[in-house]
């Protein structure tokens, strides 16, 4: 049996990043607020993407550096956003 650890043959060994993302709530109650969500990157590639975490910009960045800290994937963001939130 032949093992390869080649980056092509692996789809998730491209480092995993994370992006603060805006835009304007839909919610009726808060038009024109802005809510910052984050999407996660694999390499490129947008594997993950939570749009509404919070109002408040601080809350989504110290979020996003404990899913860098803590090795979030795609696999487990929603959940941990979840978590974060309750």
């Amino acid at each position: 049996m032949q093992e390869s650890s080649s980056a092509e043959e692996n789809p998730f060994s491209e480092e995993i990043s994370f992006q603060l993302t805006q835009r304007s709530c839909m919610a009726e109650e808060c038009e024109e607020n802005i809510v910052y969500g984050m999407a996660l990157y694999r390499g490129t590639a947008l594997e993950g993407e939570v749009a509404d975490v919070s109002s408040q910009r601080s809350v989504v960045e110290r979020l996003m550096e404990l899913c860098r800290r803590n090795g979030v994937t795609e696999t487990t963001l929603f959940d941990v956003v979840e978590d974060f939130l309750d």
